[in-house]
């Protein structure tokens, strides 16, 4: 009964966690809450409070700073970007890790979406079209987009984000094996690993159900 995928499921769910303390440097800052998205209601507590929230985190010892752009279409990246800029001089050692999947587009859902959600005439995060693509082009689109939307030169790392299960997918495609085949996100993501242009490369899932051979490592 090896290939019986209910054992599969099983398998993969048997997890152990070992028990130790936790430093604040193992606990990752996950950004989804950070702006206005539909997982919040919309709700948007300003920049001033994401500046101190994310302030308060380094402070407390904590690295890693997690976000996507399917979190608020973009806006939990914008509010990361500047809050890490807002930074005291002499913050050091903080690791932004965001997402690929997801490219963030303007209305006509071809031209990526940039610009300022709080910008004159910018578009709020239910105006902006997203559009799944999983393809190593995608991984260097989306890369670019974001480190725009979050006004950095860099970040740490990219995980590819939910393929064959998230809620803008429609069944029609196999994500997860374009995404681990020619051409596809993971070859996408070691090339820029191996370019120096980020330094890790993950998995951002909601669950373990899916067969991911060859995970990124």
């Amino acid at each position: 009964m090896a290939d019986d995928p209910a054992a599969k499921r099983a398998k993969h769910e048997d997890v152990i966690v070992a028990a130790r303390a936790l430093k604040p440097s193992d606990i990752i800052f996950g950004g989804i809450w950070i702006g206005p998205s539909g997982d919040n209601g919309g709700v948007d507590l300003g920049q001033d409070n994401a500046n101190a929230t994310v302030a308060k985190a380094v402070e407390a010892g904590i690295v890693e700073f997690d976000t996507a752009p399917w979190y608020g279409a973009g806006c939990s990246e914008e509010r990361l970007g500047k809050a890490v800029q807002n930074l005291p001089k002499g913050s050091s050692g903080t690791r932004i890790v965001t997402k690929t999947g997801r490219l963030i587009c303007e209305r006509d859902g071809k031209t990526p979406c940039t610009s300022s959600f709080e910008a004159p005439g910018g578009l709020k995060y239910n105006e902006r079209i997203v559009i799944n693509d999983f393809t190593a082009a995608g991984a260097t689109s989306s890369l670019s987009q974001s480190l725009t939307r979050m006004g950095l030169d860099a970040i740490y790392g990219l995980r590819i984000h939910d393929p064959n299960d998230n809620s803008n997918y429609d069944g029609s495609v196999d994500e997860v094996a374009i995404a681990l085949g020619s051409n596809g996100m993971l070859e996408g993501l070691q090339k820029l690993r191996n370019e120096g242009t980020i330094k890790h490369i993950g998995l951002g899932m909601n669950c373990n159900r899916e067969a991911h051979q060859g995970v990124p490592g």
